[in-house]
């Protein structure tokens, strides 16, 4: 849809939460990083595609921020800069820059639980029509709301280091 209508920033969110669940499902086939384990090109081209978008997505924001709503620059940069940050910690993993034993576990959880608010996020804004709620509440109530649950849980396996 975001093609069609020629929408960049639906566009640049489709990619940040697919990048996501994609991080969860390679996640479980790169269980031995830490043994020498070598990531496939793949790896490198979903990082480098996640990167591309999550700057596109902040150079939307910058445009939207200036020309149309300071509310939908929030919006896309703090999305751009949150794919961003999950880059970083991917790449830092596929480089076996590991302290954690359950690396791969984290990066699972992380992952699945990313693209559910992205789920959950997609569902609240096509029905904000009926639960009028500020634009920038549906789009980023769910994240504001679910990733202090992510981190939590994934800080139970931080306690088990390599």
């Amino acid at each position: 849809m975001a093609l069609y209508k020629f929408n960049l920033f639906l566009f640049f969110i489709n990619v940040f939460t697919y990048h996501a669940a994609i991080t969860a499902f390679r996640s479980l086939k790169l269980k031995e990083l830490h043994l020498g384990q070598k990531p496939l090109p793949l790896d490198w081209t979903i990082e480098g595609i996640n990167i591309a978008a999550n700057l596109g997505l902040i150079a939307v924001g910058i445009y939207y921020g200036i020309n149309f709503s300071v509310e939908g620059g929030i919006i896309a940069g703090v999305f751009g800069l949150g794919g961003l940050r999950n880059s970083y910690v991917n790449i830092k993993r596929l480089r076996g820059k590991i302290i954690y034993k359950n690396y791969w576990l984290m990066s699972h959880i992380g992952g699945m639980l990313g693209s559910y608010i992205g789920a959950i996020t997609a569902f609240i804004v096509n029905n904000n029509r009926w639960m009028h709620l500020p634009e920038i509440v549906a789009w980023l109530g769910p994240t504001l709301l679910l990733v202090p649950l992510m981190i939590r849980e994934i800080n139970v396996f931080k306690k088990i280091k390599l």
